[in-house]
């Protein structure tokens, strides 16, 4: 018999005891039986899981209950229509931002599911907004922005979702923009397992260490200030042709080439600035068409992918 299984019946025991009976104990009516035990007559070890909403109205929870020391366990949360599902709190403390949050038991808990109310669209109506999008290869959106090198700046926040055997050049993440295939405004990708590298215009390729795994950070390509920022590192721009100006800007180009390897990089935002003015506002989403791309807010225009690869959405906002 498993520790778990030995707790359980010593629960039973504990029940039939003060019951003074001997019968079995059905499954559907044990939850109540062991709440109608006296505080202390639990077995040593047992603990209670308590998860509620904050708001019955907004959201259901699942899971808590009664049990045992080192059991992991897990509790849910589903936000009803018109909320958001924010956190998981115990005594006003956040202890988790995932709706399904698992831990091990180690004492009793008292569990509330935080939901919000869900903030009104700002995309137009039949547009669905997604946390990011992502590819299975190469993919571009030609957003048909014409930028000036010396005035614009792009600033956008990806996700690396997987990764496996990649080397200089396999992978190109960012935005580009080109007046010729090898003329880059802003061509960024993974270089190494700990290093991006880019291109400014057709100068020689840098590299710089940063540690991107399977996390959110932020690429500024700030063409007037002369600085790239990747993460929290910032380099200085070297000797782009700054004399450049209407290049069209793509965005989402994602790409494999070796089908023996693999990555996965998400979109999460993308804006375009002309000094201190934003240009466009990439948002992504899902069309009424349930097509897969970006809404420019700024704009107000839809853009899809044109190649080869897929375009699929993350989770809905």
């Amino acid at each position: 018999m498993s520790t778990q299984e030995t707790k359980l019946k010593a629960i039973a025991d504990a029940i039939r005891e003060k019951e003074g009976s001997t019968a079995l104990i059905s499954a559907k009516d044990f939850p109540a039986r062991i709440l109608a035990l006296e505080t202390g007559g639990l077995p040593e070890g047992i603990r209670t899981i308590s998860a509620e909403p904050n708001v019955t109205s907004r959201g259901d929870v699942s899971g808590g209950g009664m049990a045992s020391d080192g059991t992991r366990i897990m509790v849910r949360a589903a936000a009803k229509s018109g909320y958001k599902f924010a956190n998981w709190t115990e005594k006003g403390s956040s202890v988790s931002t995932e709706a399904d949050y698992a831990f091990d038991v180690t004492k009793d808990r008292d569990l509330t599911a935080v939901f919000n109310v869900k903030p009104a669209s700002r995309l137009p109506a039949g547009y669905t907004e997604v946390e990011y999008i992502m590819t299975d290869n190469l993919c571009a959106i030609d957003t048909k922005f014409y930028g000036n090198l010396n005035t614009t700046r792009i600033v956008m926040i990806v996700k690396e979702l997987s990764y496996t055997g990649f080397s200089d050049g396999e992978v190109l993440f960012s935005g580009r923009g080109y007046v010729s295939p090898n003329y880059y405004f802003s061509n960024v990708w993974l270089h190494s397992a700990t290093q991006i590298g880019w291109r400014e215009a057709s100068t020689t390729f840098q590299t710089k260490t940063i540690d991107y795994k399977e996390k959110d950070f932020l690429i500024d390509y700030n063409c007037p200030a002369k600085t790239l920022t990747l993460g929290d590192s910032t380099a200085t721009l070297k000797t782009a042709n700054y004399s450049l100006s209407n290049i069209s800007l793509h965005i989402g180009c994602f790409s494999t080439i070796d089908t023996t390897r693999s990555a996965r990089f998400a979109l999460k935002s993308f804006k375009v600035y002309t000094g201190t003015s934003i240009q466009r506002d990439f948002v992504p989403c899902i069309n009424p068409s349930g097509i897969v791309g970006v809404y420019d807010l700024t704009g107000k225009t839809f853009y899809q992918n044109s190649k080869s690869g897929v375009l699929t959405a993350g989770p809905a906002v």
